[in-house]
């Protein structure tokens, strides 16, 4: 039962009433009252129980029975002495353990005191078990689109509570899915009729997201008593989500054939009604994804075939960019939904379609050395060019190589067709041969090979080291001054020396050259005339005799 005694505002406050009887007036018993008032004994935790409080000027015999309305008996809460001063004592609603009727009920205090006259104060109490009624509650649209089109740019909400007492509580808010509070349209008390808006702005005064969001609605009267209700609403204001099914390690369909079949996924809540392709970005032509007659669909699958115009005719490899987009049902201005483009949120789909109908291409094959003359642990270094990036490369070094092994051999692909191939000669390989020709295959992803103009190279045997060679240092310091330079001689019988000087990572970094004379030193710095890092460098020493590697250590 909803009661009419005003009350004042609850929140996290107690409602404190005060009542003193008039029917017996003193001293002895004073400030009489019940908190909270009204209760609700209903087990929700919130407001479950009242205490009866009072102020005793005397020791008295004190006797606290609860009453109905018309102040007939119906239980005792306590009987005992107690002492000058505050006391409180708390009624769980019940009436011989039963909660009693809705209504207002009284807690009479009755005090004896020794050597003074009695004294009766009745503090009323009303129990109140119901909740608030929401009524006539509309939420709508359910999808709302708040863009300034001046359709749909507003969600109302509005309801009505029944009976509503001045202390009632009403709020309305706005939660994402995660429970976290986006906005607050209302937060009042004493309220009978409600029409609120939200034009899509959060709290902090931000257009909120594309998502799902809550209306929650909280009624709570002065007894604790709570109603909810709410709805699921929509805030769209995107076109479809698109997606294709493309290979991620391709990023475009690829097929060795002049016609392709391209499909992918889209996706919007408020349902796709239309789809379109085009291939030339500049027409569109209407894509088939579903039946008319089944629309809205909110995730479809579409699939179209799209032809390339030349290969049959040149016989050429193609690349053609293919541009999706999709309508969806949300309330525009236009009637016409929102569709997608180069800059909305989901903007249109883009991608490459392949038709690779052509195999590897070659350009050209060189040899990266000065010569192409190699003796038993020389590495050969070749460079190769191509149509396209991405192709394997193999060759076979067996006839170079006596002790071919194929984990000697080291390829790079720069990623723009062109291509280094780098094979180290076994220091054991017992082969010499001259001009022999070396041929690298290629072999693109659906497995077609081709090979290049084959390259052609020398190997020549290790006949020795050059007469009488020393190299002075193992390891020097360039900053250390002439004295810790590296020179390296030969016997009067070399005919002079020239030296390649290699990093670890194989890139020549200076010439020498003796000019004849038997001797030549090097400083530490590149051909540039610049200091070279720490580390290990490879000297090729060459003379009229014989062609040696000798190791040496920058250490700065």
């Amino acid at each position: 039962m909803r009661t009419s005694m005003p009350v004042g505002p609850i929140g996290t406050a107690l409602v404190l009433v005060v009542a003193l009887a008039g029917a017996a007036s003193g001293d002895l018993i004073t400030n009489a009252g019940a908190i909270p008032n009204p209760f609700s004994p209903n087990g929700d935790g919130v407001f479950d129980e009242t205490v009866v409080y009072y102020t005793l000027a005397l020791e008295a015999d004190v006797k606290l029975t609860v009453r109905n309305a018309d102040l007939d008996s119906l239980d005792v809460l306590s009987i005992e002495t107690e002492e000058p001063g505050q006391h409180s004592h708390a009624w769980d609603g019940t009436v011989d353990g039963s909660v009693p009727p809705d209504g207002d009920y009284y807690v009479r205090i009755e005090a004896d005191p020794l050597g003074g006259p009695p004294e009766t104060v009745d503090v009323p109490c009303t129990i109140d078990t119901q909740p608030p009624v929401i009524a006539d509650l509309v939420i709508a649209p359910s999808r709302f689109s708040p863009d300034g089109d001046g359709v749909g740019d507003s969600l109302l909400v509005s309801f009505v509570l029944e009976e509503v007492e001045v202390a009632d509580h009403t709020t309305v808010d706005v939660t994402n899915l995660d429970d976290e509070l986006v906005a607050s349209l209302l937060d009042e008390t004493g309220v009978e009729t409600v029409e609120v808006y939200w034009n899509g702005i959060d709290a902090i005064g931000e257009a909120a997201g594309d998502t799902l969001y809550v209306v929650d609605i909280l009624a709570r009267d002065a007894a604790g008593n709570a109603t909810e209700d709410g709805a699921l609403v929509d805030l769209d204001t995107s076109p479809p989500l698109l997606r294709a099914y493309i290979d991620p390690s391709e990023g475009a369909f690829v097929d060795t054939t002049s016609v392709i079949t391209v499909a992918g996924r889209v996706y919007d809540r408020a349902g796709v009604v239309e789809m379109e392709i085009s291939t030339n970005g500049e027409t569109w032509e209407p894509l088939a994804f579903s039946d008319p007659d089944s629309l809205p669909i909110f995730r479809v699958r579409w699939e179209a075939t799209v032809s390339c115009t030349t290969c049959a005719a040149t016989g050429a490899d193609e690349t053609m960019t293919v541009r999706v987009r999709g309508r969806d049902g949300s309330p525009t201005a236009s009637g016409q939904g929102y569709v997608n483009t180069e800059t909305t949120s989901n903007p249109i789909l883009t991608f490459d379609v392949v038709f690779d109908v052509e195999g590897p291409v070659h350009d050209q094959t060189v040899i990266a050395d000065d010569d192409a003359i190699y003796r038993p642990g020389d590495t050969i270094t070749i460079d190769t060019a191509w149509d396209e990036e991405g192709y394997g490369l193999t060759a076979n070094f067996d006839d170079v190589d006596s002790q071919y092994d194929p984990a000697n051999l080291d390829t790079t692909d720069y990623g723009t067709g062109a291509y280094r191939l780098r094979y180290t000669i076994s220091s054991g390989s017992t082969i010499v041969t001259a001009d022999e020709e070396l041929v690298i295959t290629v072999t693109d992803r659906f497995g077609r090979p081709a090979e290049a103009d084959p390259v052609t190279v020398t190997v020549v045997p290790v006949s020795g080291t050059p007469s009488d060679l020393r190299v002075s240092e193992n390891a020097f310091n360039p900053l250390a001054g002439t004295d810790d330079d590296v020179t390296i001689t030969v016997g009067s019988d070399a005919g002079g020396i020239k030296v390649e000087i290699y990093n670890v990572a194989g890139s020549l970094v200076r010439k020498l050259d003796s000019e004849g004379e038997p001797s030549v030193t090097w400083n530490g710095e590149n051909d540039g005339g610049e200091i070279v890092a720490s580390g290990v460098y490879f000297l090729r020493i060459r003379t009229n005799v014989d062609d040696v590697i000798r190791k040496v250590a920058v250490v700065k």
